[in-house]
């Protein structure tokens, strides 16, 4: 277990790096990706499903442009309240400064939703593979709150955060079924027989 923890913290350290090193291309890419996010959504009949989405970090891909746009304005955002992630309806222009600074709907102003109503959840990362592995930053807020979800789950990255394996503890940590960079659509379920 401590060998995973380092692993992961080693690959972390190197992606943000890598991250911070290539600022420079992130809007360009940011903008393929909200076009494969939206062909997502109408290939897999999403647009009158309920469906997570995030506000992006500052060495995410930003995907405000898409949310902000008429397209689809009723998403589910994840609001962090103690070490617990909840699900709340919401528009992109109701959100205001959460947990780290990241944007997330304010109380009061959000509808709580069900993990079973969602049927769909957009999800960011540091690093995936594809086999669907995730690497996050090492809280656990996605992996808890997606525990046990059956329905589709995205990760969304650049193409550069793609790595060859993702070291991964099967008990805690929640495998992407779908990955969303600039370049491609991955099907994760469609794993090599080795």
């Amino acid at each position: 277990m401590v060998d995973i923890i380092l692993e992961k913290q080693k690959l972390r350290d190197r992606l943000l790096l890598e991250l911070q090193s290539r600022k420079s291309e992130f809007a360009s890419k940011s903008l393929q990706i909200a076009m494969q996010l939206k062909l997502f959504v109408l290939e897999n009949n999403l647009l009158h499903k309920n469906c997570t989405i995030f506000a992006n970090r500052h060495d995410e891909a930003d995907i405000s442009e898409f949310l902000k746009s008429d397209f689809k304005n009723d998403w589910i955002f994840p609001k962090v309240v103690s070490q617990d992630l909840f699900w709340c309806q919401s528009r992109f222009q109701d959100l205001s400064a959460g947990f780290y600074g990241i944007l997330e709907p304010q109380a009061g102003f959000s509808k709580v939703i069900s993990s079973n109503q969602i049927a769909c959840f957009f999800v960011p990362g540091l690093g995936f593979d594809r086999a669907g592995h995730r690497l996050g930053r090492g809280k656990g807020f996605y992996d808890r709150g997606l525990k046990g979800v059956t329905t589709k789950k995205v990760g969304i990255c650049f193409s550069f955060q793609l790595v060859d394996n993702i070291p991964t503890d099967e008990k805690a940590d929640v495998d992407m079924d779908y990955i969303i960079t600039e370049n491609e659509v991955i099907n994760c379920s469609k794993k090599l027989l080795k």
